[in-house]
């Protein structure tokens, strides 16, 4: 019985069916932190686990607590110290985990994790500061500095560093940093190699505590040298030639579009290209490239003058069309399409007669221009052909002022228009047909315009009419005295244009009887026995003036002449 008794107390004291282990879910290499380690038997506590337990960890690193045997005392629980010393490569953290195994039953375990991130103290990664550009063959410096996960500058790191070259660059040997260097040393790299250079430095104990470096690199001695054969004539391509200073193995060539935008066209050595700008790129075996530009231009040939001899044919006749600068062409070809060339083909200077029925001469000429070689071909001009258009203007060559007058022109046939101008006076009627009234201001003369248009063909003409003034007389005749049977010369001196004079016997006014019409200022009476009264009326279209009476009076030599 009792012995009986003893063989249940140890099973109950060795019950647990596994360890429950708690650590922190973050830590920091080379920190202290706690483990508990619980033993479970189902879903409770085993109060009375006193078995003994040992810890691993995924971190080689990773200090554990030695192996523990529980105690009652511990009633199933207790906590212990670990610290993690190691995380992530370079300066990544790390999931490591601590495992508590049973020492009698291995099936009794458990495991917790933590995220572990280097701690402050620790050199986690290096700066390697380099040039963005270097010449090919030219040592550049660099500078390796020591820093922790924080970007930190750590001027303890003693490490020792090696330098891999990624594109035949020549590195320094691998250098132990000291004391002095407090976390800094400048190195010497040669890039051997064109495009870039690749280096990497590591730590030789940690090759995760590493940098990289890129750097352009450039090839000063090596010269990219396209040329191109234009100018060029419009419509046409240049050839483009590719060369270099030195050696090469490979060309390309690239266009700049308006955009902006490089493309690839050829990667031959010489190609051919439109007008724009060009990049040539040569290519050396040691990766050295370099690169130009050349410009395909375009030479605008110059334009042939031309001069007609009319801009459009009315009527009657040829057109001429003559090169002005005749000596910059050569292999001239006129065309004339409603027209036939009569003479000149081929030569500066062409004669065209027009078509039966045609309406316009389509004139163009072919030509190549001397100098370049380039067409100077273009069209020189569509010359209307219509029928023969006159204006001149049928109208009185005097008008009185505030009187209707007529003018007209020709009549220029179907379809014809009539555009007519005044100038010191209005057109009252007939303007935009060929014949029009109008009226004179009496300001000036008149000057009327017309403008006539059948077709293409036009004409414009103009007419000054005169303005006729009202007769004024200046000088009165003069009475006189003469013997019977003598005779007497009256006169009359008046102002005016288009003058007629009508002479009558009797008081003024008074034309009873008229005794002359001759239209001559001066009158001669008949031979006359008693005295006579004589006047004159001076007139034009435009008006009329009478003139006082002049008496002839028939007396003795005495007597004079009175008048009234």
């Amino acid at each position: 019985m009792k012995l009986l008794c003893v063989l249940l107390l140890a099973v109950s004291a060795n019950a647990a069916t596994s360890l429950d282990v708690q650590i922190p879910i973050a830590s920091t290499t080379g920190v202290a932190f706690n483990v508990t380690v619980t033993a479970l038997n189902g879903g409770g506590t085993d109060t009375s686990y006193t078995g003994t337990v040992h810890f691993t960890s995924d971190d080689p690193k990773a200090v554990l607590p030695p192996d523990y045997t529980f105690v009652p005392a511990d009633a199933g629980t207790h906590t212990f110290s670990a610290t993690m010393n190691s995380a992530g490569q370079g300066v990544s953290t790390a999931t490591h985990s601590i495992t508590a195994t049973d020492a009698a039953n291995s099936a009794v375990h458990g495991t917790h994790f933590t995220t572990v991130r280097w701690n402050d103290n620790v050199v986690r990664k290096f700066a390697l500061i380099a040039p963005t550009d270097v010449d090919r063959t030219v040592p550049f410096q660099v500078e390796v500095r020591a820093l922790n996960v924080s970007s930190v500058e750590m001027p303890s790191y003693t490490g020792t560093i090696r330098f891999t070259a990624h594109r035949q660059e020549t590195v320094p040997p691998d250098y132990t940093f000291t004391a002095a260097d407090a976390g800094r040393h400048t190195f010497s790299i040669t890039a051997n190699l064109g495009d870039f250079s690749s280096v990497t430095v590591s730590d030789v104990n940690d090759s995760g505590i590493n940098s990289d470096t890129s750097t352009n690199v450039q090839c000063p001695e090596l010269v990219a040298m396209p040329s191109n054969s234009g100018p060029i004539c419009p419509h046409s391509q240049a050839l483009l030639f590719g060369s270099a200073n030195l050696a090469v193995i490979g060309y390309s060539w690239a266009f700049f579009t308006p955009s902006g935008h490089v493309a690839l066209v050829s990667s031959d050595q010489n190609t051919v290209g439109s007008p724009g700008t060009y990049l040539l790129t040569v290519h050396q075996s040691n990766d050295c490239f370099a690169s130009a530009r050349t410009t395909v231009t375009v030479h605008t040939p110059d334009t042939a003058q031309v001069t007609l001899s009319a801009n459009a044919l009315c009527g009657s006749g040829n057109l001429h069309a003559t090169i002005t600068n005749a000596p910059e062409f050569s292999s001239l070809n006129w065309t004339a399409a409603g027209g036939t060339i009569v003479s000149g083909q081929g030569t500066p200077s062409v004669e065209i007669a027009p078509d039966s029925n045609s309406t316009l001469i389509h004139l163009s000429l072919g030509a190549t221009e001397t100098s370049s070689g380039c067409d100077a071909s273009r069209f020189v001009a569509d010359v209307p052909v219509g029928s023969n258009v006159t204006t001149a203007i049928s109208a009185a060559a005097t008008a009185c002022a505030q009187t209707t007058q007529n003018a007209s022109v020709t009549d220029a046939g179907s379809g014809a228009t009539y555009a007519w101008t005044i100038a010191h006076g209005t057109i009252t009627s007939g303007a935009g047909t060929r014949t029009i009234q109008y009226v004179a201001d009496g300001t000036a003369d008149v000057i009327l315009g017309a403008t006539v248009a059948n077709g293409s063909c036009s004409a414009t003409g103009s007419a000054v009419v005169l303005i006729a003034e009202n007769p004024q007389i200046i000088a009165q005749p003069q009475g006189t005295t003469i013997r019977s049977g003598g005779s007497a010369t009256l006169t009359v001196t008046a102002a005016g244009s288009g003058l007629r004079y009508r002479w009558y016997e009797g008081r003024s006014g008074d034309r009873g009887k008229l005794v002359s019409s001759a239209n001559d200022p001066s009158f001669a009476t008949p031979a006359l026995t008693s005295t006579t009264s004589f006047w004159v009326e001076v007139e034009n279209d435009c008006g009329n003036e009478e003139s006082r009476a002049a008496i002839v009076a028939v007396a003795s030599a005495k007597r004079r002449a009175v008048t009234h």
